[in-house]
Order: structure tokens, then sequence, then C-alpha cells
């Protein structure tokens, strides 16, 4: 399990487009820096959405409620 600042950089490296990013801030300094980046822009999350006009929290609900998503199956030994 990943927990703090290399949770969300596991999730970063998890996305193809930005792997290289997620190597460059686990250098000690550069990951300090990038969460307090992140915390900035997540405690500001609706009004950076607001300012470029992103859908409200609201109405992403009920988009991704449309979505069907498939059911884990775990397989494990004894089960």
């Amino acid at each position: 399990m990943w927990l703090g600042n290399h949770a969300w950089l596991v999730c970063l490296w998890a996305l193809r487009d930005y792997r290289d990013l997620a190597f460059r801030l686990t250098s000690p300094a550069l990951m300090l820096l990038a969460r307090e980046a992140l915390f900035t822009v997540s405690k500001k999350r609706h009004a950076v959405s607001n300012r470029l006009q992103l859908r409200s929290t609201r109405e992403l609900e009920q988009e991704l409620s449309k979505v069907a998503v498939q059911r884990c199956e775990t397989d494990v030994a004894g089960d």
C-alpha cells in the first residue's frame, strides 16, 4: 500500500503520459514542492473548475453514474 507523497506519485505514474514526470518528482526536493502545488490546486479545485468552465461536481456525478463498470473478480486460492 502506498501512503502520503508516494501514493499520489504512483497514481501519476499510472497515467502513461505522466510517467516521466512522476519519476522526476521522486527526488526529495521536487517531491515536497510538487506536494505543496498539488495541495494548493486540490484545495482550490472548485474555483479552478469554475474558472476553466468545467462541469460542476453534481454534473460530473450524474455523467459518471451512467458509466457501466465491470466488477473486479478475484481468484484467491481457498475462496
